[in-house]
């Protein structure tokens, strides 16, 4: 082969595995470039209408906007109407645009499922940004991010940014015929309404956090991740929540021992609402590696419980959603009426009622639910857990004449 022909098919070699190597590497990069795609659309929501986009987060069992809505509607601002202000704190909305202004597949959260969202992260200040506070910020521990956006007046002029945030809900108060509203600062929050604002409150324009919806087929996988404990002693087995850093049995305790009783002696009711036991017999009723909780423990429940709503809440919080009979005082501020409560965290207490052991007597099924503690005072009387129609838990102390409910915590 000539000098020529060498060249020529040197050449030829040299531009095919070129070519290769190019179609290679383009290829590596294009499966590395969808790889990184994949893992930021795990995270991040593409909000269609306008090409925004959102980071998320999972906090508990919800799934929220770590930043603040952006989109535009015709009710909606930029702090001080600055462009600059939308993109780092997002508008600030009327009521009316708020409640249907988040992106298909999500909504405008209740109080009830902030309540939720607090309960789990316990301190606020977990939810709030490191930076952008006038004082101190929070530690962002979750991913919420949450930034002093200040607030549009009714009549006018803005407010508070760097120093605090307010959140609409799409929750009523049906005495005042207002909206909830979400008032954060970095030394505390509380919910507000008519009262606490003025009487045109839903005429503010606020700041928006939109959660996922929760489909049904995401129910059902929530059902099957529901735990349970099983008792070797009898086999029966109970449903388990964790809330805050305890974990409860979610169902009233029905391992029968010596004073132990069924409702009206019925065993339909041991079935449904639990055996109820006198102090003595509950101090050795729940099995191995569970025990009777302390007064504390009851007192840590209850606080975590009243994160999600304010203090008095407690019970409503903790009480199971049907079952329960009328309140006729009042729920708490929106006027309900029934004597449900949200069981915002799963313990879903039922109205078991009790029995009064000298008389054989049995009072207040529907009405009211009691829970032994393992803590006495120095009058022998031992310390109980009350819920009943309205919306507080108790704490109260009683001569051992009762029988009671029993709910286990894990050791």
């Amino acid at each position: 082969m000539d000098l020529k022909h060498k060249i020529l098919s040197f050449l030829i070699l040299f531009l095919l595995f070129g070519i290769c190597g190019c179609k290679e590497s383009e290829q590596s990069r294009s499966g590395a470039d969808s790889e990184m795609l994949l893992r930021a659309d795990s995270n991040v929501l593409n909000d269609l209408r306008d090409g925004q986009s959102y980071r998320i987060t999972k906090i508990g069992n919800q799934v929220w906007m770590a930043e603040n809505l952006r989109y535009e509607s015709s009710e909606s601002w930029c702090l001080e109407n600055k462009n600059v202000n939308c993109k780092k704190y997002g508008r600030l909305y009327k009521h009316a645009d708020a409640m249907n202004i988040c992106p298909d597949g999500w909504h405008l959260p209740s109080s009830e499922e902030y309540g939720v969202l607090f309960g789990v992260v316990g301190d606020h200040r977990s939810l709030l940004s490191k930076n952008g506070w006038d004082m101190y910020g929070g530690n962002d521990a979750y991913n919420f991010s949450l930034l002093p956006a200040g607030i549009k007046k009714n009549h006018g002029g803005y407010l508070g940014e760097g120093t605090l945030t307010k959140l609409w809900t799409s929750s009523y108060y049906k005495r005042n015929k207002d909206y909830v509203r979400l008032y954060i600062t970095n030394d505390g929050w509380e919910w507000q309404g008519t009262s606490k604002l003025n009487l045109n409150g839903k005429d503010y324009a606020l700041s928006v956090r939109c959660i996922k919806d929760v489909l049904l087929d995401s129910q059902e996988n929530v059902q099957k991740e529901i735990q349970i404990v099983k008792d070797s002693r009898d086999g029966k087995t109970y449903r388990i929540v964790k809330i805050g850093n305890q974990i409860w049995m979610a169902e009233n305790l029905n391992y029968e021992v010596e004073e132990s009783f069924c409702y009206e002696d019925k065993k339909d009711n041991c079935e449904k609402f639990g055996r109820l036991y006198s102090w003595d017999a509950a101090m050795k009723a729940c099995p191995e590696n569970w025990h009777i909780p302390s007064r504390l423990e009851f007192n840590d429940l209850i606080r975590i419980a009243e994160i999600g709503r304010g203090v008095n809440s407690g019970g409503a919080m903790l009480k199971s959603q049907q079952g329960w009979i009328d309140n006729k005082g009042g729920f708490w501020e929106d006027d309900q009426r029934s004597g449900n409560g949200l069981d915002a965290f799963g313990f879903s207490a039922l109205p078991a009622g009790y029995i009064q052991l000298f008389e054989e007597e049995y009072y207040k099924k529907g009405e009211s639910a009691h829970f032994w503690s393992s803590s006495e005072n120095s009058w022998d009387e031992g310390y109980f857990l009350e819920l009943g129609t309205g919306a507080k838990a108790y704490i109260k102390a009683s001569k051992e004449i009762y029988g009671f409910s029993v709910r286990c915590v894990k050791d």
